[in-house]
């Protein structure tokens, strides 16, 4: 594989992760803010206190998300008092065995974006009904990797070891979501809504086995491999050898990418359907439960498909004989060689269907004043064969009808250090909000900080007014 061709499949990942805009994570603090129209997006029972809202494009909201679990920047990065300077782990002065340490049998680098390209909602608050549409351009990506794909590098192939690589895949994909939400308010203590979402997708990436493993010894590295592969790349002109496998090395990016945009930002037959339903009870004045699912669904993917699939087994001799000729081969390109040769994908091209990561939402407020409350969240997400857990207390306070604010705290994934903030400004008809759940954390300690996101939203609102007869004047509230 020539310099040229790895180039070539680096530049199509880097714009299949990073230059299409999508999907990205809700912020906990969002549950519990006021004055926030996209608020039903966590939970479509909420309702956002205002006849009609309209979100302007890219900030309505612009989210942004960043997790590497559990590695921290301390893990890899720290000042060492002999050489008087940072060094990292892999430095001679390192420690290899403590990075080793943090990391997990399995571990997570996750980066997601999501970008709105229309939002806005209506309704009548003499029959408690909302409605709201938006469309957003998002992106899921996941990566994970084993603690062997380190631990071989760094301690290198013992006599009698064996590395297990099986936790290594990449599930990312890429699409347009289409919302429609609808809430309803059932007498005076409960309000229901559901929001259906119609999924477009543009390219996907997702590893749906990856068995790899390397047994060392004095004599011989013996590898296994199966693995299978599962993708929609549009902008991939695929080619094939004579024997029916994928030939990468000329494989290139399509020369007349700009004739395919219409097909990345609307292609019909990648379509999935998704749902999020939510239930809000105020049983009492001082007490507020309520019960959410987002993201229930699923897209097929049936254009420009490629099923890729490995099964081999390859015994590479002890060592390559090095050479100090110039015109001799290099051992690295020997080895590179030897396993492309080796490892080949064969490709079918069948449809297959990826699911999003569900939330399950639970969440509960105390208002010891109608301007002050206290709340508690469990979010649970499911995806594949993962359950992650968050856990959230926040205090909110809404001084003035202008303003709304909170501070809360969560438990991410086995992170402690997790400090957030929201607030919400309105000065008619303009409203903006900014939320995050690790923000001042991040700024605080900077280097244990393995998880940051943020969500920013600026909207136009009207019908605001409070309720005749309301004794404390809430924010936004109609």
């Amino acid at each position: 594989m020539t310099k040229q061709s790895i180039f070539r499949l680096t530049v199509a990942g880097f714009f299949l992760f990073t230059v299409l805009p999508g999907f990205s994570q809700l912020t906990n603090t969002l549950y519990f803010m006021k004055g926030v129209p996209q608020v039903y997006q966590v939970n479509p029972a909420f309702q956002p206190g205002c006849k009609f809202f309209i979100g302007l494009p890219g900030l309505s909201p612009l989210q942004v998300r960043v997790q590497n679990q559990p590695l921290v920047l301390n893990d890899i990065l720290y000042y060492n008092n002999e050489e008087g300077k940072l060094i990292t782990f892999m430095h001679p002065l390192g420690d290899k065995e403590a990075f080793l340490n943090a990391l997990n049998k399995r571990n997570y680098l996750n980066a997601d974006v999501g970008v709105p390209i229309a939002s806005f909602g209506f309704g009548n608050p003499s029959d408690g009904r909302f409605f709201a549409f938006d469309i957003t351009q998002r992106i899921l990506t996941n990566v994970s990797y084993p603690k062997d794909l380190f631990t071989l590098p760094i301690y290198g192939p013992d006599s009698a070891m064996n590395f297990d690589f099986s936790g290594l895949g990449v599930n990312a994909m890429s699409y347009t979501e289409l919302g429609m939400n609808y809430s309803q308010k059932i007498g005076d203590m409960i309000t229901v809504g559901v929001r259906g979402k119609i999924l477009v997708g543009q390219a996907n990436l997702s590893f749906s086995k990856f068995d790899v493993s390397l047994a060392t010894g004095e004599e011989s590295w013996l590898v296994n491999s199966d693995v299978q592969i599962d993708a929609t790349l549009p902008f991939l002109d695929v080619k094939y050898d004579e024997d029916g496998m994928i030939d990468f090395e000329n494989t290139d990016i399509i020369a007349d990418i700009e004739k395919k945009i219409p097909q990345l930002v609307f292609n019909p037959k990648n379509v999935g359907l998704a749902l999020d339903f939510g239930v809000d009870v105020k049983p009492m004045d001082w007490l507020q439960v309520s019960a959410s699912v987002i993201d229930f669904g699923s897209i097929r993917w049936k254009d420009e498909v490629y099923n890729l699939s490995n099964q081999a087994e390859y015994d590479f001799n002890k060592g390559f004989e090095v050479s100090i000729n110039e015109d001799a081969a290099n051992p690295l390109e020997t080895l590179v060689d030897s396993l492309t040769e080796s490892f080949k994908f064969s490709s079918t091209n069948q449809a297959y269907r990826t699911w999003l990561p569900t939330k399950l939402y639970l969440g509960a407020s105390f208002y010891v004043h109608p301007k002050i409350s206290f709340g508690v969240l469990s979010r649970t997400e499911f995806y594949k064969k993962d359950l992650r857990q968050q856990f959230t207390l926040s205090a909110n306070l809404y001084p003035i009808r202008m303003i709304s604010t909170s501070f809360s705290y969560s438990i991410i994934e086995g992170s402690y250090k997790n400090l957030g903030l929201g607030l919400a400004l309105k000065a008619f008809p303009f409203n903006f909000y900014i939320l995050t759940d690790t923000g001042p954390s991040a700024y605080f300690w900077p280097t244990e900080a393995n998880y940051v996101n943020l969500r920013i939203g600026m909207n136009l609102m009207f019908g605001c007014k409070q309720k005749k007869g309301v004794k404390y004047d809430l924010p936004l509230v109609n």
